[in-house]
């Protein structure tokens, strides 16, 4: 017979860990175990997330704590770079013009782009057509309580925050209580049930894209890029 579990780890960096045991913590009954162990320090990533994402929910975070921790509200968040050093993404809550005699506007300005030998800009072009970058100039946003079944749903901002600064959040936010720390690896790897977030080197047996040969992939975030906003105090 399958003995229940009673006891959780989850081992990895500060950034990766605490994510996942403040779920835990949330989560689990009472009487589960849960202990983390921070194997080193992660990188100085940003992170961009809805805050109406179900994970905030969840936790019961809401956007007075996440930007008290430091970070910035923004309806668009740019990445330069994700493939190729001329690339450029812009990632938002998507509000599509009509098509336009069944076809789609953004296959229309594709084609305009390509006759202006201007598909390069493609981004930059079809951004001053996005309904979301036009209300992010304005200053326009939406938080999750406001109209979550109107079109104001789409003006729902992002949450742009270093990675860091997440952990600590959510580091305070869990209930110390419930979590002990381990003072090494080996007394984590104890736990009925193991979470290991540590990044290991890439498997030489990884699945090859042939697409994607010889391009480098990084994401790179450039928060200056679109307009972002901080709430203001009381």
């Amino acid at each position: 017979m399958t003995q229940p579990v009673r006891s959780y780890a989850v081992i990895g960096a500060r950034e990766d860990v605490w994510p996942v045991a403040a779920m835990l913590a949330r989560q689990l009954p009472e009487h589960v175990a849960i202990t983390v162990a921070e194997k080193a320090v992660g990188g100085g990533e940003t992170a961009a997330i809805p805050l109406a994402d179900p994970y905030f929910e969840a936790l019961g975070t809401g956007a007075a704590e996440l930007v008290q921790a430091g970070a910035n509200l923004a309806l668009g968040y740019q990445l330069e770079g994700f493939i190729g050093e001329t690339s450029r993404t812009i990632l938002a809550p998507s509000g599509d013009l009509p098509a336009i005699g069944g076809l789609a506007f953004h296959h229309i300005l594709r084609r305009v782009a390509c006759e202006a030998s201007a598909l390069g800009r493609f981004a930059e072009l079809y951004e001053g057509f996005r309904f979301c970058a036009r209300a992010a100039v304005d200053g326009r946003m939406a938080l999750p309580g406001d109209a979550p079944d109107s079109p104001l749903a789409m003006l729902g901002p992002l949450v742009v925050i270093a990675r860091s600064s997440l952990a600590d959040l959510l580091e305070r936010l869990a209930d110390n209580r419930r979590i002990s720390r381990c003072a090494t690896v080996d007394d984590a790897l104890e736990a009925d049930f193991i979470i290991d977030l540590r990044r290991g080197a890439a498997s030489e047996t990884a699945a090859d894209f042939p697409l994607l040969a010889g391009i480098e992939i990084e994401a790179r975030a450039e928060p200056g890029a679109m307009p972002t906003y901080r709430l203001s105090g009381p």
